[in-house]
C-alpha cells in the first residue's frame, strides 16, 4: 500500500481547528483518532515492540542464534538479516540504548518527513542492504543502523527542503547526539561501525531525495528568502 503523505510539520504544529478531524498530529491527539495516530507513530511502536519481543530469543540463544538473524556481509545466508538485524540485540544495555534513541528520533522523523511508513522502511532496509554490501566481516546486529539513518536524515532534510523551522527543530533534537554519532563512525573492535556508516549514508540519501521532492513539488521558497511562507508552506 502506498504510504500516505501526512500534513507538514509546520501544519501539524499549527492550530488544530485549521485541519480536518484526525488529519494533523494535533487533530489526532485531540480527537483520539486511532487511525491517524497509527499513521504517525505506527512504525515507532512496531519497531520498539519487535526489539523487546525478539530480545529474549537472542539473549537466551546466545551468539549462535544472534548470528542467524544478523547481517553477514556479502554472504547469501547473511542477506536475509537485513530484515531482522534491527530487532536483534546482544545485551540489555545494547537494547535499551538503541530503544531510547529510537523513541526520540523515529517520531521526530515521522513528523518531519510526513511519510513515516515509507521513511522507516527505507531506513530499515537501506541500512541493512548497505551493511551487507559494505560492512566489515562478521555478524552485525542491532538497531544502530536505523538510528544513524534517522539521525542523518534529520540533520540533512532541513537543508535539502530549505525549511527553517524544520531545520531548527531537527538540529535541536539531534544536537545532543552528534558527539556519539561521530564517535560511532570511528572503526573500533566489537562495534559495528560499518553498519553505522551504512545507516548514515541511507539517511543522507533519503533526506536529499525527499527534501528535493518537497522543495520542488511543494513550491517552498529557499532558506534565504526570509519570508513567513517558508514556515507555513
Amino acid at each position: 500500500m502506498r504510504d500516505r503523505l501526512l500534513p507538514s510539520l509546520e501544519s501539524s504544529l499549527s492550530a488544530a481547528s485549521s485541519e480536518g478531524p484526525g488529519e494533523g498530529l494535533l487533530g489526532a491527539l485531540l480527537n483520539g483518532s486511532g487511525a491517524a495516530l497509527l499513521r504517525w507513530f505506527g512504525p515507532t511502536l512496531i519497531l520498539l515492540a519487535l526489539m523487546f519481543v525478539c530480545f529474549p530469543v537472542g539473549w537466551l540463544g546466545g551468539p549462535a542464534v544472534q548470528a542467524t538473524f544478523a547481517v553477514v556481509p556479502r554472504t547469501m545466508d547473511g542477506l536475509a538479516g537485513m530484515f531482522s538485524m534491527p530487532v536483534m540485540h546482544g545485551s540489555w544495555q545494547h537494547l535499551v540504548g538503541n530503544a531510547a534513541v529510537v523513541l526520540v528520533l523515529s517520531p521526530t522523523a515521522a513528523l518531519v518527513s510526513r511519510r513515516p511508513w515509507y521513511l522507516t522502511t527505507v531506513c530499515w532496509l537501506g541500512a541493512g542492504l548497505l551493511t551487507w554490501l559494505l560492512g566489515t566481516p562478521g555478524a552485525h546486529i542491532g538497531a544502530s543502523g536505523i538510528v544513524y539513518a534517522f539521525t542523518c536524515f534529520l540533520l540533512v532534510y532541513g537543508f535539502s527542503a530549505r525549511r527553517w523551522l524544520t531545520l531548527s527543530i531537527c538540529l535541536l533534537v539531534t544536537g545532543p547526539l552528534l558527539g556519539g554519532t561521530i564517535a560511532g563512525l570511528i572503526p573500533q573492535a566489537g562495534v559495528s561501525w560499518s553498519a553505522h556508516l551504512a545507516g548514515a549514508i541511507t539517511g543522507v540519501l533519503a533526506a536529499l531525495l525527499l527534501g528535493k521532492i518537497d522543495r520542488v513539488e511543494g513550491g517552498r521558497p529557499p532558506l534565504d528568502s526570509g519570508s513567513e511562507a517558508a514556515l507555513t508552506a
